[in-house]
C-alpha cells in the first residue's frame, strides 16, 4: 500500500479551514481507501492533536504559521520520512511547503490559489515581500 503524507495549514476541522481545505478533505477521503494518508496540520485549542477522519490520519502541531514551516517538516524528517512513499504538499492558504527542499521523496502540490497578501501571515516579512513581488 503506497503512503502519503500530506502537509498542510489547515485541516478541515480548523475554524480558519475553507473551500479549499474541503477540496482537500474529499480528495484525500477518497484516496484513504486505497492507501494510507497522514495529514500534518495546525492545532488550535478544542481540537485533538492527532485522530483519524475519514479514513485520514491527522497530526496536528502547536505554532504559528512562520513556525509551523519549520516545525511540520522537522517531524517529518525525523519519524515519518521512512514512513512515506509520496508527499502531497497542500498549499490551502499561500505559502507551498516547499517539500522538495527537505525530502527525496516524490512531491505532488496542489495549488488551489495563491493570494499575494496572504504571504504576509505567514512568512517572515523579508521572505514576504519577495513572494509578494514575484507573484503574478
Amino acid at each position: 500500500m503506497i503512503r502519503l503524507t500530506v502537509f498542510a495549514d489547515h485541516d478541515l476541522k480548523h475554524s480558519l479551514a475553507g473551500g479549499a481545505n474541503v477540496n482537500a478533505q474529499e480528495n484525500l477521503k477518497r484516496i484513504a481507501r486505497h492507501m494510507k494518508v497522514r495529514l500534518l496540520s495546525s492545532w488550535e485549542p478544542g481540537l485533538a492533536e492527532s485522530e483519524t477522519v475519514d479514513g485520514i490520519e491527522i497530526r496536528r502541531f502547536r505554532g504559528n504559521m512562520a513556525s509551523l514551516r519549520w516545525t511540520i517538516p522537522r517531524y517529518f524528517k525525523n519519524h515519518l520520512e521512512n514512513e512515506t512513499d509520496v508527499v502531497w504538499d497542500e498549499v490551502d492558504f499561500s505559502a507551498p511547503w516547499l517539500s522538495p527542499l527537505f525530502t527525496d521523496k516524490p512531491v505532488l502540490m496542489h495549488c488551489h490559489h495563491f493570494q499575494k497578501h496572504n504571504f504576509f501571515y505567514e512568512l517572515p516579512w523579508l521572505i514576504a515581500a519577495g513572494a509578494y513581488t514575484v507573484e503574478p
